[in-house]
């Protein structure tokens, strides 16, 4: 076999040479290839490596070598011999998503204890902070968890139980059932899908089974449960299925809350210079006492609540004077002005709405004639 192939050959030509020097050095396709990804002959060691370098400037070879013959198994091999390929190929990934998830354990955005030290992570969306946290550290063992997750209809809210005869389609042939669900995904924008929402929960089940200090999710909806006064059985439902914190922990993580925003409180008054406000709001809760006795009577309990309140640095405190809170201290009304800022506004809104509606009663009109 020459080294040097004659100039102007196509690449199908190549390639029927390369086989044809393969059969006549009595060498299948998977020695040579075997042979040529080990070999530790200076020159092949050296353009192997160079093939199996990562840079996001070109395509990566090994993973088109993959593609490529798992495209060949699925369409010229029997359907153990794809089944053979796909399991050998996930054994290959398990190593991968064991050191994302062993890494994961330092990965301060996976517990509970982020939410409840730094407050201003309540003003994100904490399922979004989750996703990308898991898209950041745990890409293969998403990419794992999306291909268990049905990308039809039924992931996006529809119902499939009447679908058995294939998809709906009207009088010009177009399959409705398609369509709604593409507007439905086209007009999430960037909302977090209802795929992306199963796989962060997926994930963080198993995180958390892994350790439970990785319970962040869980955490969150243990005290959605709480502050919404959830059924103590529902609860504990969910923290068997390790969706939800157990009953005790939501209450000790409420009161973590409670005391760290005190403590923040006391270093907010601290900051001397800053002005700060702070409002209380009281309530009252009637009690009925049934003693085992004659004078049973009712209880009044009174409870207020804090909330300390910093305002802007440009605040300044000689801005307050008697004469700019006296109008505060009299009895007024409330005109739509305070709210909007625009005493007009209600009334274009309502013009607005009517035209909507009007347009589509015309349209509505213009379809049926």
């Amino acid at each position: 076999m020459t080294s040097q192939m004659p100039p102007g050959l196509s690449a199908a030509e190549r390639i029927v040479r390369v086989h044809d020097a393969l059969h006549e050095n009595g060498l299948s396709f998977t020695e040579f290839l075997d042979g040529y990804l080990s070999s530790s002959v200076e020159r092949v060691r050296r353009s192997t490596s160079n093939w199996a370098r990562y840079t996001d400037s070109r395509s990566y070879g090994p993973l088109r070598l993959v593609q490529a013959v798992a495209a060949l198994v699925d369409r010229v091999a029997p359907r153990e011999g794809f089944d053979a390929l796909a399991s050998g190929l996930l054994r290959l990934a398990i190593p991968s998503i064991e050191r994302e998830l062993h890494a994961a354990r330092r990965v301060p955005d996976f517990r509970s204890a982020r939410t409840l030290e730094e407050s201003e992570l309540a003003q994100h969306d904490q399922i979004k902070v989750l996703q990308r946290s898991i898209a950041h550290h745990l890409p293969v063992t998403q990419e794992l968890v999306a291909a268990l997750i049905p990308h039809d209809r039924a992931a996006d809210g529809y119902d499939t139980s009447d679908s058995e005869g294939g998809s709906s389609m009207d009088s010009e042939g177009v399959d409705e059932d398609a369509q709604s669900t593409q507007d439905l995904r086209g007009s999430s924008g960037e909302q977090t899908s209802k795929i992306r929402r199963a796989q962060v929960v997926i994930v963080s089940i198993v995180l958390m089974t892994r350790s439970r200090r990785m319970n962040r999710l869980q955490s969150l909806i243990g005290c959605m449960l709480r502050f919404f006064h959830g059924p103590k059985s529902i609860q504990t439902l969910l923290n068997h299925l390790s969706l939800s914190t157990s009953r005790g922990a939501s209450i000790k993580h409420l009161a973590s809350i409670s005391s760290r925003a005190k403590a923040r409180s006391v270093d907010i008054m601290k900051d001397h210079p800053r002005v700060k406000v702070l409002l209380f709001d009281n309530i009252d809760i009637y009690l009925r006492v049934l003693p085992e006795r004659l004078t049973a009577s009712s209880h009044l309990v009174n409870l207020t609540s804090r909330t300390l309140l910093r305002l802007p640095p440009s605040f300044q405190a000689a801005a307050i004077s008697q004469a700019k809170l006296r109008p505060l201290r009299n009895s007024r009304a409330l005109e739509l002005q305070h709210v909007s800022g625009d005493p007009a506004f209600l009334e274009r809104a309502v013009k607005l709405q009517v035209a909507k509606e009007l347009a589509r009663m015309v349209s509505v009109a213009q379809t049926a004639t």
